[in-house]
């Protein structure tokens, strides 16, 4: 452990956030078309298993990468808007989906 660099609490934090904001998407239904890393078999398969009133959201032109900061995943395509774009897209979403509640 002496010779791992300890990451930053700000970069530990805004990692964590991250990692909720995929999260929520993936749970409220918020995909991208130029996903490549999703396993689009699995979630095709596992589909049956959400709630009836699901509702899905995607993005055109975003990728798995665009829901934050953190670079290229491999594997993944490529985009065809801009990260700020996708995750402006993707907030609307949100905000759409929760003043429907």
């Amino acid at each position: 452990m002496k010779n791992q660099k300890k990451k930053s609490f700000p970069r530990r934090f805004s990692l964590c956030l991250l990692a909720v904001l995929l999260a929520v998407c993936i749970a409220f239904g918020i995909y991208v078309s130029e996903d490549g890393v999703l396993n689009r078999e699995k979630y095709e398969a596992d589909r049956a298993n959400l709630p009836q009133d699901t509702t899905e959201t995607v993005i055109d032109g975003g990728c798995h990468a665009g829901f934050g900061s953190y670079g290229a995943q491999k594997g993944d395509g490529t985009p065809a808007i801009s990260a700020e774009e996708q995750q402006q897209q993707t907030a609307d979403a949100l905000a759409a989906w929760m003043n429907l509640q």
